[in-house]
């Protein structure tokens, strides 16, 4: 397994210097709305699901779409029926409240009409895919009807696992969110209701450019959708390097299926491959880590195999992230989110943060999020695995930036004679905010 302290001769270690994303948060850090969205898309204006929508598969804008999320990385276009989009399940449809005088429309007016069959089948989705790579605030509000069941309502990115806010509504009450978000070209961003089976719901999206600049709080995206050549690109930073430890092969990791279809390839990593930044990430204040990952099997269980790595090794030094997997001693498959707490002259003490991990070999979606001093959460999926405090011996919080770049697929200490990563990666993000884990 995983040593809880890395014993690591000094001698031995070369110790040289050697995606999308999101604020994700409210306005005020509460985790409610502020009451302040506007009843009509302020300028300057990039979308207005309510007022965008016109009976068209794409609304006016070209930018909207009306499915049916089935909760496993999959979509189902609704139909167009007159003014109304209908889904292949009964009670999932969506509507404006242009043309309809419900009571929730008269709160929210300007916004969509949404009504969901409940959470047995596929729900309602409403989903807006970016023109361009730039700035935007999502503001989101949501109106149930009285008598209607409490509903989680959700605004995320790519699929549930990638939630940018989560809420939850209740019958009368009016939710409102703003999101700021770094937005890329063709992104996806949805909204569901998650609950009982409700009709006449009120969803207003409208999404407003922002005066920051792209991209202002993501450092890396990486999708690895045709990758080729020596190295694969970066949306918001520096490209990132191919490595190969195996000279004689020096080919390139190959391509397979990604995690969902609309969002294409994913690159296989294994057999000494890996890929790493030309620097180190800033790493001041809160940050999310995140990415999705398909592991084949564990090479070896006690060094497992390296996702994402700046662990800092340097003497002296601490701090960093490394998440790596590997089988534990009641042969499960364990997920291990590591820090560096303290190094000397021969040895390099870590903190862990460790959790099961799903054995089924599939895709899953792993975020590690820091927020405030010290604390660190470990998410798959969406769920909450773990969270803790990385202290130093002194019970001082470890501070997690690094010197070391990342490394994709290996850890910074790997040498030729150690197994790697095993398995796929794809979209992975760094960005300088904490999300939320569900």
């Amino acid at each position: 397994m995983v040593l809880r302290y890395l014993v690591i001769l000094v001698a031995l270690v070369s110790c040289k210097q050697s995606l999308f994303d999101s604020h994700g948060g409210d306005d005020d850090n509460t985790g409610g709305g502020d009451g302040s969205i506007a009843s009509t898309c302020p300028a300057p204006c990039l979308g207005d699901g309510g007022g965008a929508f016109d009976g068209t598969a794409m609304g006016s804008d070209m930018h909207w779409r009306y499915l049916e999320d089935h909760a496993d990385r999959t979509w189902t276009p609704m139909t167009a029926s007159g003014d109304t989009f209908v889904g292949a399940v009964a009670g999932n449809q969506i509507t404006s409240c242009a043309k309809h005088d419900s009571p929730a429309c008269q709160q929210l007016p300007g916004a969509l009409l949404i009504s969901t069959a409940g959470n047995s089948g596929p729900e309602s989705a409403v989903e807006w895919v970016a023109p361009s790579a730039r700035v935007v605030q999502l503001q989101l509000g949501v109106r149930l009807p009285d008598g209607a069941p409490t509903q989680t309502v959700r605004l995320y990115r790519g699929s549930r696992e990638d939630a940018l806010f989560t809420a939850v509504a209740d019958p009368g009450v009016t939710v409102q969110q703003t999101v700021t978000l770094d937005v890329l070209e063709g992104e996806r961003v949805y909204v569901t209701l998650d609950g009982g089976n409700v009709t006449n719901a009120a969803v207003q999206l409208f999404v407003v450019g922002d005066s920051a600049i792209f991209p202002s709080s993501c450092q890396v995206a990486i999708a690895f959708d045709g990758a080729s050549g020596t190295s694969v690109h970066n949306l918001c930073g520096p490209d990132y390097g191919y490595h190969d430890y195996d000279t004689s092969s020096n080919a390139m990791p190959t391509l397979g299926a990604g995690p969902y279809t609309e969002e294409g390839m994913a690159a296989t990593i294994m057999t000494s491959k890996y890929y790493e930044a030309p620097s180190a990430l800033d790493r001041t204040g809160d940050f999310t880590i995140q990415f999705w990952m398909k592991f084949n099997g564990v090479v070896d269980s006690v060094t497992g195999g390296w996702a994402f790595s700046d662990l800092d090794l340097d003497t002296g030094a601490v701090g960093g992230i490394g998440v790596v997997l590997y089988t534990d001693n009641t042969n499960h498959l364990a997920v291990d989110v590591q820090t560096c707490k303290n190094a000397t002259d021969t040895t390099i003490e870590v903190d862990e943060l460790i959790a099961q991990y799903p054995e089924d070999m599939g895709w899953h979606f792993v975020r590690i999020v820091h927020a405030g001093a010290s604390d660190v959460a470990l998410c798959v999926d969406g769920k909450k695995l773990g969270n803790k405090a990385f202290l130093k011996d002194d019970n001082t919080p470890v501070p997690l930036a690094s010197t070391y770049p990342p490394y994709i697929g290996k850890n910074v200490i790997w040498t030729p004679s150690e197994p790697s990563f095993n398995g796929a990666i794809d979209d992975l993000r760094v960005m300088k905010t904490a999300l939320p884990c569900n």
